[in-house]
């Protein structure tokens, strides 16, 4: 798609013009005996329904009226500025987690780069030269394909170890073509919110939302003693997942709160059932709300999944 490699060159251009910069800037609780089954399944059932429904509402973020977006199949991975070893694990991590949802990182080592990761000492002057530099590359359009003016000066002054910066576009689903009218200065027409279909039904649209780029800014002086895999994971999470950092995760069992909190040390089982559901959800719901309850849905029908194959294997290892 013309758009697409458009910006992808632009974020290529970026990678060369800063580079050098860069590199020089407890107890659980049991249930009575005397439980009837009729309590158990209403508890536990509406706790079960309402946890996933509310991770994915709260982690899914995506532009203001529009889906939750994702990478369509192929993408390419780039890290500048890590040395060598870490930045073959941080890279290899981020495509296995990929393959494992279904997608195909390329190979080349030459390929523009979707996914472009910079570790520096300074963040806050790179990420306001990548800004400077590629312009376009971080607001393509005033609506529908980013968080917005703000999110993008959050990310520009951003404090955080690991910061981000997400576009997406809606692209029609039988042409892939974009469904937002682009314009030289970066302007949408009116229709960018509400996009007019032809074939959509009640049960299917014809728009998707895919994320075409991430940048991400690793700053090297703040990741301190947290190990580098859980940081590989963390920014996995973030490069494969819509997600708005400045929305608040301590209510969940997430890799997001990695620097904020004791004892994360990688992906969870929920962060997985999360990514397995978005990545196998319909690419076209005919509205946000049904593509999160749909999430929801998966990440529970996942959970049960994996329960069960872990009670087998125990059930199997007690065999005399």
């Amino acid at each position: 798609m013309r758009f697409r490699a458009a910006c992808v060159l632009a974020v290529s251009a970026v990678i060369c013009s800063v580079s050098a910069a860069a590199q020089t800037a407890a107890a659980a609780t049991q249930v009575a005996p005397d439980s009837t089954p009729i309590e158990d399944i209403v508890v536990v059932g509406a706790a079960t329904q309402r946890s996933p429904q509310t991770y994915a509402r709260t982690i899914s973020s995506g532009p203001m009226g529009r889906l939750s977006p994702r990478w369509n199949d192929r993408l390419c991975v780039r890290v500048i500025n890590l040395d060598a070893e870490h930045a073959a694990l941080l890279k290899d991590r981020i495509e296995t987690v990929a393959r494992a949802i279904g997608l195909s990182p390329e190979a080349s080592p030459t390929c523009l780069p979707d996914i472009a990761i910079y570790a520096t000492d300074d963040p806050d002057a790179l990420a306001a030269t990548l800004i400077e530099t590629a312009p376009r590359s971080f607001r393509p359009a005033r609506r529908s394909v980013t968080l917005g003016d703000e999110a993008l000066e959050s990310f520009r002054t951003s404090d955080a170890p690991v910061r981000w910066w997400q576009v997406s576009l809606p692209l029609m689903v039988d042409s892939g073509m974009p469904a937002i009218t682009l314009s030289a200065n970066g302007a949408t027409d009116p229709m960018a919110r509400s996009v007019s279909v032809e074939h959509g039904s009640r049960l299917r649209g014809n728009v998707r939302d895919d994320l075409i780029g991430v940048t991400i800014v690793i700053d090297t002086g703040k990741l301190n003693d947290v190990p580098f895999g859980a940081v590989s994971d963390y920014i996995a999470f973030v490069a494969l997942a819509p997600a708005d950092p400045r929305i608040p995760t301590g209510d969940f069992d997430t890799v997001l709160n990695l620097f904020d909190r004791t004892g994360v040390t990688g992906l969870t089982s929920i962060d997985e059932d999360y990514l397995y559901a978005l990545y196998t959800a319909s690419r076209a719901p005919t509205s946000a709300a049904l593509q999160a309850a749909e999430i929801a849905h998966r990440m529970e029908m996942e959970r049960r999944r994996r329960n069960a194959a872990n009670t087998q294997a125990v059930t199997v290892a007690n065999r005399p």
